[in-house]
């Protein structure tokens, strides 16, 4: 059978060498792909999101795909889509030898991901360990997250996505800790209320990318002292 190419938009330019496009999912969520160029001028492929054939001919145009990095269990979905359509593709994750629909972790993200470009680390605090990027970026780096925190435009429009928004989303309906991430995915709220308040102090972070909603490059201090807030 076929597998469920659901609807999205071209990539778009992030930063240097940083790329995501917004897919869409069976129910009125938006989500994102993010892409990294590596030092090497091969693709880094974060949360992966099955493309059309006009999509993957734009993803080539940005280099050759070299690493997928599944950054937790319940971002998966087209991962053996990419494995089958790339099968050099280097599967990284948080623990080797786990599978998911099929696809092996062929190593530690952690120790394996070794590039100027990008490094990775797990995320405190969670039930199901989340791979995080810190990529390189002018003046800094880019933190990419995969549900820790969402961004704002998340959903789509219309009552469904109301609804959702209200039951799951972000209590400012804006960047934070969405509530169904609070209850589903958090063991140690003190780990992760300590890590993002370590965030509101880091200099050198200069932009958050998201699984779900908008890059966010605004007030960084401020932001992630207001995730903190509420948890």
């Amino acid at each position: 059978m076929a597998h469920k190419i659901f609807p999205h938009k071209s990539f778009q330019q992030i930063a240097p060498g940083v790329w995501q496009l917004e897919g869409s999912l069976p129910f009125p969520l938006k989500r994102n792909m993010t892409v990294v160029k590596l030092s090497g001028g091969g693709l880094l492929i974060y949360s992966a999101i099955a493309l059309d054939d006009a999509g993957f001919t734009e993803l080539e145009k940005l280099g050759n795909p070299e690493i997928i990095v599944v950054p937790q269990p319940f971002h998966v979905m087209d991962l053996a889509f990419y494995k089958q359509k790339y099968p050099q593709l280097r599967v990284l994750g948080p623990k080797q030898g786990e599978e998911f629909n099929g696809v092996r972790v062929e190593a530690d993200v952690v120790t394996a991901l070794t590039d100027a470009n990008v490094m990775a680390s797990l995320a405190p605090g969670l039930k199901n360990p989340e791979v995080h990027l810190k990529i390189k970026v002018p003046g800094g780096y880019a933190l990419c997250v995969c549900d820790i925190f969402a961004g704002k435009n998340c959903y789509e429009q219309g009552l469904g996505a109301s609804i959702f928004k209200w039951l799951l989303g972000t209590s400012n309906d804006g960047f934070g800790i969405a509530k169904i991430v609070k209850w589903r995915q958090i063991a140690d709220r003190a780990a992760v209320k300590n890590w993002a308040s370590g965030l509101a102090v880091d200099q050198q972070l200069k932009m958050v990318l998201v699984c779900h909603g908008e890059p966010f490059k605004d007030d960084m201090a401020t932001a992630m002292r207001q995730a903190a807030a509420v948890l």
